[in-house]
């Protein structure tokens, strides 16, 4: 499996606090990796991310011409959470002993079609964790749930 490192993987305040490692799964060992083809992820601070929204927003299909995606992971409460992104083109990223909110951004390359997002809260709380995903200003998914929540978003 290749990997793909950004600089400065570690983060420490005023970011989120945890630690990102991104990794690409291509075809062959030393397959180069393109991220106009395969896509990135980048870690965003973002200070205005909205509290969670009610479970009955309505969301909307994936535009098929989005070039990137804004994960974005959400509490009442600071909560510690490990954060999963993977996409159909084995592009994957990990941030572990993060709080929220969260906010990444995919870039989605010319093969991407498909992001799949897992957040497992480690505060053994019951406080619901929102993970929800934009296309721009267009809401694409949206879950809520205690302890695991998982949201995908797929386009052609």
């Amino acid at each position: 499996m290749g990997n793909v490192s950004t600089s400065g993987d570690e983060w420490t305040p005023p970011f989120d606090g945890g630690y990102s490692e991104q990794q690409w799964g291509g075809s062959e060992p030393d397959q180069a990796y393109d991220p106009d083809a395969y896509g990135w992820i980048e870690s965003v601070v973002d200070l205005e991310t909205r509290p969670p929204l009610p479970r009955d927003t309505r969301i909307s299909p994936v535009p098929p011409d989005a070039e990137m995606l804004r994960v974005e992971v959400v509490a009442e409460t600071a909560e510690p959470v490990t954060l999963r992104i993977s996409s159909d083109t084995g592009l994957g990223d990990e941030t572990t002993d993060a709080a929220t909110p969260l906010v990444r951004e995919v870039r989605t390359g010319t093969e991407m079609h498909e992001v799949d997002v897992t957040v497992t809260s480690t505060s053994g709380t019951d406080v619901p964790v929102q993970c929800r995903i934009y296309a721009g200003r267009t809401l694409v998914a949206l879950s809520t749930s205690p302890v695991e929540v998982s949201c995908s978003a797929h386009w052609p």
